[in-house]
């Protein structure tokens, strides 16, 4: 670092000579990173003084992130240390994702363990940033379309569920039923379940806010009075019944929703209103980024909550209903009689049978519901994982559920790790007298407590050798199967050699084991991270 003297010159437009005000409002320009304002600092002492200065530097930190703790408002407030601790902390994030990829890539099942490292930074955090930077580096990488950094991504969603979407969903089911949102806990499961993004709340919110805006719009225009001023739910009959009118006109015509009269099984709806709006799901829609699926009856039903119509889930055989039923010859209201007779088949039920539920049931049926959409689409990969899902959410949403408990526990064992959560919690339960564990329970808990986690030595192949003479493909290479007619990619040397070659596929393979194995895709073929490329080295 010069002295001061060193930046003065003949040149009378010498950066030395602006007001700090001056050279502040330039140093913030987008275009100078926080390392070429660390270039200009060394210049000169007095650069040096300018360039550390917090305004400055609150400025870049609030710029690159949105998201800070309300107690770093005051004005003794370092910024600059705060903008170089979050930085790095950043980087330790992205080093323990590479870490756990590197001890369980062999690891069909990632225990509780593995996330640990990531929990410790979270509990040093002395500068109130760390929930808050890794919430946002998260955010930010699994909302990136690109297919660059898939394997980050991978790990990014398991360290995402586990470290901020779990406490979430804890905190919302230790709510009152009552005051339990069902649109909340549909965005939440929709992120847990979804293998290959996330939910975005703030968007789906804003479009289910401008649904409401829009039958609003709809009752003033046919005149039909709607007091925003008043609170509590409308207990006129009527009134709700021409609120709900306005909402099938919305959906159904303005919208363009086109309910399945004949399945109602089909009960997800994608919000993407610059997509015709609505549009019921199939197992192949289910993991498409550009969409968030959401069970419809919890969509209608948040809906009608803003324009204070209360309406209360109800079983029907297999599936859920909503008290003024949404769904038929285009949102007609149905009657109790008039529902029962929709049942498919001869099944014998009767009015009675129709009972309100509380909205932890909802919720399940939400979690069963996308569970069975994500295990049709990968019915042929492994489900086991969304599974494991499902049952997490389950235990959660009813901790006295000592069956499932078993269930995943078992799970774990069959996949031989050890998860310390999943015993610790069944075994508090039970002294807890929440349940009473099985011994076939307390068998498979006993067990997994022996299990050690060790990584495997990974085996090397190589094309040299005599064994690998008939293998056709690259690894990253995507090809369809002769017989099954599927498409996918290549992770393992094929030695039945039952596949060919998809010339001029420019598609990427949405899979969720995608960034388990691979780094990017380069238009033509899959990249290997560093762990596959450790066991095949010549591709």
């Amino acid at each position: 670092m010069g002295d001061e003297e060193d930046c003065h010159g003949d040149n009378q437009l010498n950066l030395i000579y602006l007001p700090d005000e001056l050279i502040e409002a330039i140093l913030i320009q987008p275009l100078l990173n926080h390392h070429d304002i660390l270039c200009i600092s060394a210049v000169c002492k007095y650069l040096h003084h300018v360039c550390l200065g917090s305004s400055l530097w609150q400025f870049k930190a609030k710029s690159r992130w949105s998201k800070w703790d309300k107690a770093l408002e005051n004005a003794s407030t370092d910024w600059y240390q705060l903008f170089i601790a979050r930085h790095k902390l950043e980087l330790k994030i992205q080093q323990e994702l590479n870490e756990i990829n590197r001890r369980y890539y062999d690891d069909d099942l990632i225990s509780s363990d593995a996330y640990r490292p990531i929990k410790t930074l979270l509990q040093k955090d002395k500068d109130n940033i760390a929930n808050e930077t890794l919430t946002e580096y998260l955010v930010t990488l699994l909302s990136d379309s690109s297919n660059d950094n898939l394997t980050l991504k991978y790990y990014g969603k398991n360290v995402y569920n586990k470290l901020c979407l779990l406490p979430r969903i804890k905190n919302m089911l230790k709510l009152p039923d009552d005051d339990i949102l069902i649109e909340e806990g549909a965005f939440l499961f929709s992120s847990w379940l979804m293998a290959c993004n996330i939910t975005n709340e703030d968007n789906c919110n804003k479009q289910i806010d401008a649904i409401v805006k829009q039958v609003k719009q709809y009752l003033i225009d046919s005149n039909v009075s709607v007091r925003d001023s008043e609170t509590g739910y409308l207990r006129d009959y009527y009134s709700c019944c021409n609120i709900l009118s306005a909402i099938n006109k919305v959906l159904y015509g303005d919208l363009g929703y086109d309910g399945n009269i004949n399945s109602y099984r089909d009960l997800i709806a994608f919000i993407d209103l610059e997509a015709r709006g609505f549009t019921t799901a199939t197992p192949l829609m289910i993991l498409r980024t550009d969409r968030t699926p959401i069970f419809f009856a919890a969509l209608y039903s948040a809906i009608a909550q803003r324009l204070r119509v209360k309406l209360d889930p109800i079983t029907f055989p297999n599936y859920i209903i909503l008290r003024l039923q949404c769904f038929g010859s285009n949102g007609k209201l149905l009657t109790q009689r008039e529902a029962l007779t929709t049942l498919p088949g001869n099944l014998n039920a009767s009015i009675k049978s129709l009972k309100p539920i509380k909205n932890r049931e909802f919720l399940r049926a939400i979690a069963r519901n996308l569970t069975n959409s994500c295990m049709n689409k990968y019915r042929n990969g492994k489900t086991y994982k969304v599974l494991t899902s499902y049952l997490q959410l389950v235990v959660l949403i009813y901790p006295e559920d000592e069956e499932n408990h078993g269930v995943l526990s078992r799970i774990y064992l069959d996949y031989c790790v050890y998860d310390d959560e999943v015993v610790e919690s069944a075994f508090e339960k039970a002294r807890a007298g929440i349940f009473e564990i099985n011994p076939r329970h307390l068998t498979c808990l006993n067990r997994l407590k022996d299990i050690k986690h060790i990584p495997a030595e990974p085996k090397v192949k190589y094309r040299s050798l005599e064994s690998s003479a008939t293998i056709l493909f690259r690894i990253g290479t995507i090809v369809k199967h002769r017989s099954d007619g599927w498409t996918g990619v290549i992770h393992g040397w094929d030695y039945q050699q039952n596949l060919v070659e998809v010339e001029g596929q420019k598609s990427t393979c949405c899979h969720p084991e995608v960034g388990k194995y691979f780094q990017s895709f380069d238009g033509e073929r899959y990249i290997l991270n560093q762990e596959l490329s450790i066991r095949y080295p010549d591709d």
